[in-house]
């Protein structure tokens, strides 16, 4: 699979956890909501918006966090070549 085929899978899974998390969050808002003993309608409507928020949020940190730890090794990768074939001499002082 190439590198361009590969990031694209990636992406799609993290918008596929992404979608799935946010539903979730906001089924689980939604019900906590129409729990209120005011207004159904309107505390549904409030807890699916707060849902989603935190749904995005939580979510979009969780795929950040996944994305740096995925990522640190090629970067430490990258900095070690670029201190090994710098062209700045480092034996002289």
């Amino acid at each position: 699979m190439s590198g361009e085929a590969q990031s694209v899978s990636r992406r799609r899974v993290a918008t596929g956890f992404q979608l799935g998390a946010m539903i979730l969050c906001i089924a689980i808002g939604a019900r906590r909501g129409f729990q209120l003993p005011d207004d159904y309608v309107a505390g549904a409507l409030v807890g699916g918006f707060i849902g989603l928020l935190v749904g995005l949020i939580a979510s979009g940190v969780i795929l950040t966090v996944e994305q740096l730890i995925l990522n640190l090794s090629v970067r430490r990768i990258r900095a070690g070549m670029a201190l090994v074939f710098s062209s700045k001499d480092r034996s002289e002082k």
